[in-house]
């Protein structure tokens, strides 16, 4: 095989390669994009869903709501459901100030 036969491969392998590298960089920056989407609305979904919970604590008793809120989430409780307390109004707030 001549010198310029093989250079010409080389060069082709190198060309395919860096468009593979290319290619997964792109799909990982996608992916990235997507999941970033994705928590926004979780964030999003959270203060909403926390904000219909204060309403209806505050419409099933008005003159204690967090008393309604402590029964409620109980009550989630006893029936298996878990919540870390790390989404609370203020940092979910906060993400989503500094998300956009």
């Amino acid at each position: 095989m001549s010198d310029v036969v093989a250079a010409a491969w080389i060069g082709f392998f190198g060309t395919v390669l860096a468009a593979l590298i290319a290619g997964m960089l792109g799909l990982r920056w996608l992916n990235q994009q997507r999941t970033q989407a994705q928590l926004r609305e979780a964030r999003s979904d959270i203060r909403f869903l926390l904000e219909v919970e204060r309403i209806h604590a505050q419409s099933r008793n008005p003159a204690h709501p967090f008393t309604a809120l402590r029964d409620a989430r109980r009550i989630a409780r006893n029936g298996g459901y878990a919540w870390s307390g790390k989404n609370v109004r203020s940092k979910v707030e906060q993400h989503l100030t500094l998300d956009n």
